[in-house]
């Protein structure tokens, strides 16, 4: 399943930035929000079909949400 979404995050300037991703691998759902991973180390935070974080792990993910939804 393909699954693309917005990176608000892009940096028209840098070549290696993208606008949108379409992420080819299963990602986890946790407390409404997508977990995609990247690359070994890398993971985008989407929510609504929008980049609203990256992180260096899985773990460090679901911190970030966890920490995003007591605001």
């Amino acid at each position: 399943m393909t699954k693309k979404y917005y990176n608000k995050f892009h940096q028209t300037h840098d070549i290696y930035s993208k606008e949108y991703y379409d992420s080819q691998e299963k990602f986890e759902v946790y407390r409404g929000y997508e977990i995609h991973k990247l690359s070994k180390n890398l993971y985008h935070i989407v929510k609504d079909n929008i980049c609203v974080g990256m992180c260096a792990g899985l773990n460090g993910s679901r911190d970030k949400i966890d920490r995003l939804e007591e605001l």
